[in-house]
């Protein structure tokens, strides 16, 4: 087996969900290893793989003897990826961590240890300049990291050129018979409930307060957005999106405010189906504007905005207080979006992640790639 490719977290698995047959091509060798969330997204996508084996780090890779070892990453400190970065560093297998997003990079590579960096691997692949830098203020060299854009982005442009051929008003049709003909449909996306991230925010670190039960960071900037979203009139079709993680339970006492809930089914004929997408800093936000749908990213706190690379690229509108909630819901709900997207972007990132491992499976010098 040349390469071991693992993934825990729905991000992971969106990011090397196109990896496997990308490899096979080239005639490279490869195994899928997929756990938690990563298992459902991979379902849906009708990508093959392996559920991680019962087994220790070590003992998987002595299974398989894998020339490369590709892992995503996870917030969870005791995450096989991690365990597997270690075992590689131990029998000398190139490890590559893949990054999907640029929120919380510090806990990336920590896992229970006591830096950020304890469970780094040889190599980092970023989606871009933002996270590379983020990487090397840890202490990443810079030999070790490589900006490779994300092959999730490409493969949602793809979809989003079959959607353009049916048509919006056809996929509305077919995924959303209620809708009626001319009523704005708005989906709000879910970032993890109070349950799921075991939090509570502090008043003074928001510029947000919600209904003032401060249950959490979630469920603070789902209140404000419907505190203004009632008042608009005609009323929009209201879809909430829900996190894997989350439950529905986790959002009954707004069940009434919502014509559906959404979850296990892909997510990408309702974001292109949207005349509005809104939510925090989730990966929904990035592929409903790489679908060319209008979105709105609310946060309750300054410095938030990195983590969504399509305010920095001009795609998302952000706010952080009532007011410009009220003004952007407004705006978007009536006004154009920008139809061009910025050569930021990189096209066949998948290509260009292909090409990094087929140097490393010849053991270049780093400075190669």
């Amino acid at each position: 087996m040349n390469v071991i490719i693992f993934a825990e977290d729905a991000g992971a698995a969106n990011y090397v969900a196109e990896l496997p047959e990308a490899l096979r091509q080239r005639g490279i060798s490869s195994i899928l290893l997929a756990t938690g969330l990563a298992k459902n997204i991979l379902y849906q996508r009708k990508v093959t793989f392996t559920p991680t084996p019962s087994s220790t780090a070590s003992n998987i890779l002595t299974t398989y003897s894998p020339q490369v070892l590709i892992t995503g990453t996870a917030f969870n400190p005791d995450s096989l990826g991690l365990l597997l970065i270690e075992a590689a560093r131990e029998k000398s297998i190139i490890s590559v961590g893949v990054i999907d997003a640029a929120m919380k990079v510090n806990l990336r590579f920590k896992g229970r240890g006591r830096t950020a960096l304890t469970y780094a691997p040889d190599y980092i692949f970023v989606p871009d300049l933002t996270v590379k830098k983020s990487f090397q203020s840890l202490g990443i060299k810079n030999s070790r990291i490589k900006i490779v854009g994300h092959p999730h982005y490409n493969y949602v442009r793809k979809l989003r050129l079959q959607y353009e051929q049916k048509g919006k008003l056809t996929i509305r049709q077919q995924n959303f018979p209620r809708l009626k003909t001319n009523q704005k449909l708005v989906v709000f996306a879910t970032e993890g409930s109070a349950r799921v991230v075991k939090s509570k925010p502090s008043p003074n670190q928001y510029s947000l307060l919600g209904w003032n039960n401060h249950s959490g960071r979630t469920e603070v900037v789902l209140e404000e957005f419907l505190t203004v979203i009632t008042s608009i009139k005609p009323r929009p079709y209201l879809i909430l999106r829900l996190h894997p993680q989350d439950k529905h339970s986790d959002y009954k006492k707004y069940r009434s405010y919502f014509d559906a809930f959404s979850q296990n089914e892909l997510p990408f004929p309702l974001l292109y189906s949207a005349d509005l997408v809104v939510g925090l800093t989730s990966m929904l936000i990035t592929e409903a504007a790489l679908l060319r749908t209008p979105t709105l990213s609310i946060l309750p706190r300054k410095g938030e905005d990195a983590w969504l690379p399509t305010i920095a690229w001009g795609l998302t509108e952000s706010a952080y207080s009532p007011r410009q909630i009220r003004q952007l819901l407004t705006k978007l709900l009536t006004g154009s979006h920008p139809s061009i997207f910025p050569k930021i972007i990189p096209n066949n990132c998948l290509t260009t992640v292909v090409n990094l491992i087929e140097l490393l499976l010849r053991h270049e010098k780093p400075q190669a790639i």
